[in-house]
């Protein structure tokens, strides 16, 4: 494996702790929802969608309501701590020091995202930052990558230079139709309800970004 020089992150389940199903069925119930039977199993099977189409498909919300609870959710993160990964940011600051750079593409609204990274010390480790607002191609859509990658191309790295870290399967999709590299942490819903139905090389799945400085060291020594 070539060695990598640019590092993609994705954001919620991979630097912030946001898996939580239980969250937006009682966000959903606060608001004066219906929850349909099933819509746990379905909030684990499509977590990483586009938000307002995963609440839509979750919850059989029609589009004007859908867009209601993604406000309140962005809302609740920007009035509330939001949780890191234990070591997550210790590893983003690592990587930016020994000369790695670094981006993120999220489906998460911009003004949230800033606000999380300025809070947790770490928005200047970033060269390049995709919110929700900035590309017209959502993962798992490999366009969603463009601004990253025109960033590391004036670095000088093409895709095999980069490495793509993200939580579920539409991270896992997106990666593969970029051409990407992509580790799949297990801080978000693979572990639990995509690893058999959608089996990735067991090197590259690792426990947390915490783990990413040490995954990088023995990808240049080269994997058994």
């Amino acid at each position: 494996m070539p060695r990598k020089r640019g590092i993609i992150f994705d954001f919620d389940g991979v630097i912030a702790n946001t898996y939580r199903p239980n969250f937006i069925t009682a966000l959903v119930l606060e608001l004066g929802y219906p929850v349909p039977d099933g819509s746990q199993q379905l909030l684990s099977k499509h977590w990483g969608m586009t938000t307002v189409e995963f609440l839509m498909l979750c919850f059989d919300l029609p589009l004007k309501d859908a867009q209601k609870v993604n406000s309140a959710w962005e809302q609740h993160d920007m009035d509330n701590h939001v949780p890191f990964i234990e070591g997550a940011c210790e590893a983003v600051k690592l990587l930016a020091d020994d000369g790695y750079y670094l981006a993120i593409v999220t489906s998460r609204e911009r003004p949230s995202l800033l606000k999380l990274l300025r809070h947790e010390g770490i928005y200047h480790c970033f060269a390049s930052l995709t919110a929700r607002e900035d590309t017209a191609f959502p993962k798992p859509h490999p366009k969603a990558f463009d601004a990253a990658r025109q960033t590391f191309r004036a670095f000088g790295y093409q895709k095999e230079d980069l490495v793509f870290v993200g939580d579920t399967i539409v991270d896992l999709e997106a990666g593969r139709a970029a051409g990407i590299d992509t580790i799949i942490v297990e801080t978000g819903p693979y572990p639990h309800v995509h690893r058999d139905s959608h089996p990735h090389e067991a090197h590259l799945i690792i426990p947390s970004a915490a783990h990413l400085p040490d995954w990088l060291e023995r990808a240049i020594e080269g994997f058994p």
